[in-house]
């Protein structure tokens, strides 16, 4: 995005993104493009998980032709199922007898840059569409998630015949609060984004209650990158103002410049 393709774009507007550090500077750099002033105030730190053998496990598995497909559900997936791959002696040539789906572009990307290029990306970029993508069938599929994430993709695998096994990846954790995360809460802000629906439960952990920042109103834009996450807000006592059709930081940045506009002239 750029600034040709908007007139005052985000001046103005003060944005706590709450993605981990290490994950944040794709979003910031898109707001901070638009004129944003951003507030990081990171709200997961990911982190590998109680032990790295049942990954391993599968991976050597994986390398032998034991699964029909392998599914990643986001880039910090790919980020640990590489790390673990390369730490076995093994590379992309293991990928040869295993199909592979993508939760949409930004994972499919990093795919890429591996070499691997995904044989399913479902057109809305949620681990339920992933599921309803694919074709009834047998045999194994192999997802790296996050320790203790949703099931419901796995559920809706095996309800079409398929056998899926979830090994635990990566775990996301609550970083260390700090008296400089609550000063730049209550300098004040216009806008909160979420990336997923960690971040949201983990953002209320830090905060307390919603309506402390005043997000249970339309005082503050609380903006979703998409349904799970706005639905983990909402659950929370925030007041969603934004969940972008396209599901990504682009349409999420696109999303949140076209309301700042509209609430700037008063319409």
């Amino acid at each position: 995005m750029s600034r040709a393709d908007t007139t005052q774009g985000l001046d103005g507007c003060r944005v706590v993104v709450t993605r981990a550090r290490d994950q944040a500077p794709r979003l910031v750099a898109a707001l901070e493009d638009l004129d944003a002033e951003v507030i990081a105030v990171p709200t997961i730190e990911i982190t590998e998980p109680a032990s790295w053998e049942p990954l391993d496990r599968a991976i050597r598995l994986f390398n032998e032709g034991h699964y029909r497909w392998v599914a990643f559900t986001s880039t910090n997936a790919v980020d640990r199922f590489f790390g673990r791959l390369r730490e076995g002696g093994l590379d992309a040539r293991a990928f040869g007898r295993t199909k592979v789906a993508a939760v949409g572009r930004s994972t499919a990307e990093e795919l890429d840059k591996r070499g691997i290029r995904a044989d399913l990306v479902p057109e809305r970029f949620t681990g339920a569409a992933l599921a309803e993508s694919f074709i009834h069938g047998t045999g194994r599929v192999l997802i790296p998630a996050v320790v203790g994430g949703s099931l419901e993709m796995a559920a809706a695998l095996e309800s079409k015949g398929w056998f899926p096994e979830v090994v635990d990846a990566y775990r996301n954790v609550i970083p260390q609060p700090s008296k400089a995360l609550a000063a730049e809460l209550r300098s004040g802000f216009d806008a909160v984004t979420f990336t997923s629906a960690s971040t949201v439960r983990n953002f209320v952990t830090l905060i307390g209650s919603p309506r402390r920042l005043r997000l249970d109103t339309a005082e503050r834009i609380v903006a979703c990158i998409g349904p799970k996450t706005a639905a983990a807000a909402g659950e929370a006592g925030m007041a969603v103002d934004i969940v972008p059709d396209e599901h990504t930081i682009s349409g999420l940045v696109a999303a949140l410049d076209r309301l700042w506009d509209e609430r700037r002239m008063g319409r």
